[in-house]
């Protein structure tokens, strides 16, 4: 159950942030910066959100939700720079992310074959 989460949770991300970034350069290139300006806003507001809202956080879970919403911020931000540069960053941080969050599934499963399921940060 957990391999198809940590399938879903990252393929379908690599899929929509590329398509993301061919949109932006393909139909809102002309309207460069009004878009990056929106862009720059909604990623900021995502990643302070994210950040504070996930201090409080004491399930696994939750605390992973969230951080993923901080670093879909991040990726956003890259994308709304709007250059070239930025889409090689941002497809090396997409991949360093994904082998991250497939990391984080294998040793979730680890502890669940061990029978030490981790619901809370803290026990």
């Amino acid at each position: 159950m957990l391999n198809v989460t940590a399938f879903f949770s990252t393929v379908p991300k690599l899929i929509l942030f590329a398509f993301f970034i061919k949109l932006n350069f393909e139909v809102f290139f002309a309207k460069k910066y009004l878009v990056s300006t929106m862009l720059l806003f909604s990623a900021l507001g995502s990643v302070c959100f994210a950040s504070v809202v996930a201090l409080y956080q004491k399930r696994v879970k939750r605390l992973v939700a969230y951080s993923t919403i901080s670093h879909t911020g991040f990726i956003i931000l890259a994308i709304g720079c709007m250059t070239v540069d930025s889409v090689k960053t941002t497809m090396i941080y997409l991949v360093l992310y994904i082998l991250m969050s497939l990391t984080l599934f294998a040793i979730l499963c680890l502890s669940s074959i061990n029978n030490n399921k981790q619901k809370y940060i803290i026990n």
